[in-house]
């Protein structure tokens, strides 16, 4: 067993990826997603950049974003599509949830819940929209056609340490101190 994000190179890595809900009926109403659940994917594609360094804490944990590899590299989501950042799974009113494919095994995970949960909840709070979901297999993308993540840990942590979000949901001692 290891926690390491990539502990060989041939293989695809080890995930921490979460799922999340509000509780039944917040993100399904019966007909489909709600509003809440649009704008919790919505904050969490705008703060997943600078949220990085907290779900990817190590330089091997860079290692894992690459092509193919099962891991979030873009801040992109989709219902039911595993090359994307974030992905929707609609299974009715209790099963109805998101997955945040981004943090690796090495990420320490209240840190990784803390933060995801922070994003979602500010879209909430400031009403953020999701962008159009993708069908694409976003490992294929040509570059500069969505919003690609940081790729190493110092990119990461100059984003975080930028991060109003994270200031304000996670507090500015934490930020400083990560």
């Amino acid at each position: 067993a290891t926690f390491m994000a990539k502990p060989h190179t041939d293989w695809a890595g080890s995930s921490c990826h979460i799922h999340m809900s509000l509780g039944e009926g917040v993100f399904h109403d019966g007909d489909g997603m709600t509003e809440t659940m649009r704008r919790f994917i919505g904050g969490s594609l705008v703060s997943m950049r600078e949220l990085t360094a907290l779900h990817a804490p190590t330089i091997n944990s860079y290692r894992r974003f690459s092509p193919y590899s099962w891991a979030a590299t873009t801040a992109t989501w989709s219902v039911d599509n595993r090359s994307t950042g974030l992905r929707a799974i609609l299974e009715g009113r209790e099963g109805t949830r998101v997955e945040h494919r981004q943090a690796g095994g090495d990420a320490n995970p209240y840190l990784v819940a803390a933060a995801a949960l922070a994003a979602g909840l500010d879209g909430i709070e400031r009403g953020i929209d999701a962008p159009p979901s993708t069908d694409a297999d976003v490992y294929a993308l040509p570059p500069g056609e969505v919003q690609v993540l940081p790729s190493s840990l110092a990119e990461a942590t100059e984003a975080l340490a930028a991060s109003d979000v994270a200031r304000d949901w996670l507090g500015a001692d934490f930020v400083g101190h990560y």
